[in-house]
């Protein structure tokens, strides 16, 4: 049945695309793809927003909003936008449908969140001249993305003998090219490791962004280093990308040490069924599939978890090591998580290798606890402090006001 209801909307989207006198609102059949929020008054600005639409249809207080903290981030922006005094169209830029939209009324800001659609690109030549152009980059240069999981993948494949899909979507480095040079402001979520991974023509428009941690149970300094000492892997889809199969190879050998993996990992069988010989008799590794990062099951593995490892091979700024941080964790990650530790707290790997791996965790694992409890206290202080809810929008906020000239009138 759903299989019929999309493609229905993809022929209605069709029947619009080739047919500009059908007004969008009757063709949208579902506010998933298309949610638009006004507040009254005067003289309002108008915005389209490519972004999730699905934050705009839960509630404030939705338990969801403790998972990736995207969906909070989105709802923000456009709080902001309209504090600054426009009404909103937001489009789903995960939705093939939405290409069909044609732009028939005036918009005074088009912000873009740069996914696997790129939108910027198509509806360029409709907007005008004056129509200020933000787009927000969530990752690290696409290209850069996209190679480096190729090299991730056939690495496996070397080791492995067998080659799993690639997870991760990412638009073409022309598309790509041409929405950042057709943009006036772009605003990138990550540090000076991601930004790096970007043309160096573009980087004087590009302005870094915090991002939020998602919010969890903060663990008391107490309970930072548990008896158990267990290891915690926390990511989001797409394993070979986050570094997964370079862990289990490290603990499948390491039966001394147990690992607790958290995501959806679980759900892509043809990963799993590459380590379901080794993992059958790997009883130090638990799988979980994906949890609520404020539930009693995620905080029951974390309180006997004293040390988490992210060895991705990019990202904007990974949430999920954030999170960890913040829980209260030891950091072991990649420097292309975007993360950027504490002086002398944590651990970098020097690559992303099984050995680089091994070696870091005998590190962790020979540290005084006075030492590891030190460095988590600091590194969950600075997640704290520096990736806040509120330093998000202060920070969103300051980017705003450079980018189309104007300051909040209201407040939220």
């Amino acid at each position: 049945m759903k299989e019929i209801l999309l493609k229905l909307i993809n022929w209605l989207y069709n029947l619009y695309y080739f047919n500009r006198k059908i007004k969008l609102k009757k063709v949208f059949i579902s506010k998933e793809f298309h949610v638009e929020i006004s507040k009254k008054g005067k003289n309002r600005k108008r915005a389209l927003v490519f972004h999730r639409t699905y934050p705009f249809l839960w509630s404030s207080n939705d338990i969801r909003f403790n998972e990736h903290s995207v969906a909070w981030e989105t709802r923000e922006i456009v709080n902001l936008l309209l504090d600054r005094s426009y009404n909103v169209d937001i489009l789903s830029n995960w939705f093939q449908g939405n290409r069909g939209f044609i732009i028939n009324d005036k918009y005074d800001l088009f912000f873009e969140a740069l996914d696997i659609n790129a939108s910027l690109t198509r509806y360029y030549p409709y907007l005008e001249n004056k129509t200020k152009k933000i787009v927000h980059l969530l990752s690290s240069y696409p290209p850069f993305e996209a190679e480096a999981e190729m090299i991730r993948i056939r690495e496996l494949e070397k080791r492995r003998g067998f080659c799993t899909p690639k997870r991760t979507q990412m638009i073409n480095k022309e598309i790509c090219d041409l929405t950042l040079a057709l943009a006036d402001n772009c605003v990138l979520i990550g540090n000076e490791i991601t930004l790096g991974t970007y043309p160096a023509e573009f980087r004087e428009k590009i302005d870094l962004i915090t991002v939020s941690a998602s919010n969890s149970i903060i663990k008391n300094k107490d309970e930072f280093y548990p008896s158990s000492k267990e290891f915690l892997f926390y990511s989001g889809p797409g394993a070979v990308h986050k570094g997964l199969d370079l862990v289990l190879e490290v603990f499948i050998k390491r039966k001394d040490l147990k690992l607790n993996v958290v995501g959806p990992t679980i759900n892509e069988t043809d990963f799993m069924r590459l380590f379901q010989n080794d993992l059958s008799v790997s009883k130090n590794i638990k799988f979980y599939g994906t949890l609520n990062p404020k539930g009693k099951a995620f905080e029951e593995i974390v309180k006997k978890s004293f040390c988490f490892i992210a060895p991705s091979c990019s990202e904007g700024i990974s949430t999920a090591v954030l999170t960890c941080m913040r829980v209260g964790l030891f950091p072991i990650i990649s420097k292309n998580t975007g993360v950027t530790l504490p002086l002398n707290c944590g651990l970098y790997l020097e690559n992303l290798s099984i050995e680089s791996i091994d070696n870091c965790v005998e590190m962790v694992s020979r540290m005084s606890s006075d030492i590891i409890i030190d460095q988590i206290a600091a590194c969950q202080s600075y997640v704290l402090l520096n990736h806040s809810r509120e330093k998000y929008s202060r920070d969103m906020s300051i980017f705003l006001d450079k980018a189309i000239g104007a300051s909040s009138f209201d407040s939220h």
